[in-house]
């Protein structure tokens, strides 16, 4: 079983730190086709299986909260008096 599959046509590295529109219903399109081409199966079907095992995901979100709240609290407090 071969893992590694070419990289799709439209990555283009020169663009990757730039922003731009994505033609999303072209995209899909060529998924279909990609996907015919290269005999990838629906994930449903697949034997593999993978796990996503979160780990402080709340302390993590609540940890962004708090810079963001510090962050407004010290803008109001020097630009606003």
């Amino acid at each position: 079983m071969n893992n590694k599959l070419p990289i799709p046509t439209h990555f283009n590295p020169a663009k990757v730190s730039e922003i731009w529109r994505v033609p999303y219903q072209q995209r899909s399109m060529e998924a279909e086709v990609w996907t015919k081409q290269h005999n990838i199966k629906p994930a449903a079907e697949d034997e593999s299986r993978v796990c996503l095992l979160l780990i402080d995901v709340i302390l993590s979100i609540k940890n962004i909260f708090y810079i963001y709240f510090i962050l407004f609290f010290v803008f109001t407090a020097v630009f606003l008096h």
